[in-house]
């Protein structure tokens, strides 16, 4: 099989090449391939119905949270206090 590589891609290809941690391009596809097969298995299959039943769960009082005051969420805010 022959696949095409944007550029982007291809600096990453080269980048783990140039680490010396693989051998062949095709050993870094290899493992990427493997790396995101085994991230695929970790994930749990949901249904949309099963997702929104989790997002009202985690919502669920939500409404007894205190308001926070805009300085707690502006990046100003939060960085007030660091040089």
């Amino acid at each position: 099989m022959n696949i095409r590589l944007n550029s982007h891609s291809e600096q990453i290809l080269r980048d783990q090449l140039a680490r010396g941690q693989f051998r062949s391009p095709e050993e870094v596809i290899e493992r990427a391939l493997v790396a995101l097969s085994e991230t695929e298995q970790r994930r749990p299959n949901m249904s949309v119905a099963e997702f929104e039943t989790t997002l009202d769960a985690l919502a669920e009082g939500s409404d007894k949270l205190p308001v926070l005051p805009p300085e707690a969420t502006s990046r100003a805010g939060i960085y007030r206090n660091h040089n």
